[in-house]
């Protein structure tokens, strides 16, 4: 039996621009309590209209559309860093606000979202819903295999 898979809900613009777009960071109040890296399921929650705006202006070609109440793909999370805030101005992550900033290096979309309800922290997948993920990963992984 394979490992519980794991999502974290991502309120909408954020999911899609960490699996579609440039994001590269999740801000959090807490750490996941899980060995890292891992890799961690992207659900995406109810949107936040008041928010496009801005993530557009970091995220060139952002689709006017995007899904929610749904697994989207997933990122792979390798550190958490705690944002500590100078008063000199120092060059960071636009994305990162913290205080607990985790670091995502690889993210993988799904070819189509995956219906599920969201849940708050981190929560695991229920089996039905991991099974389905876990056979788009595998598709998704022999394509990229397939275009090397």
């Amino acid at each position: 039996m394979p490992p519980p898979l794991r999502a974290l809900t991502i309120l909408q613009p954020y999911a899609s621009a960490i699996i579609h777009g440039p994001k590269r960071c999740e801000n959090r109040r807490w750490s996941p309590k899980i060995e890292l890296p891992a890799w961690i399921a992207v659900h995406a929650g109810r949107p936040l209209r008041d928010h496009f705006d801005a993530v557009a202006a970091e995220w060139d070609g952002m689709p006017d559309n995007l899904p929610s109440g749904a697994i989207i793909g997933a990122m792979r999370v390798i550190a958490v860093e705690t944002l500590v805030y100078s008063t000199r101005e120092e060059p960071r992550d636009p994305w990162a606000f913290g205080p607990k900033v985790w670091i995502i290096d690889r993210v993988w979309p799904l070819d189509a979202p995956v219906e599920c309800r969201g849940s708050k922290g981190l929560w695991v997948v229920d089996d039905e819903t991991a099974e389905t993920v876990r056979r788009a990963a595998r598709r998704w992984m022999q394509q990229r295999r397939t275009t090397r």
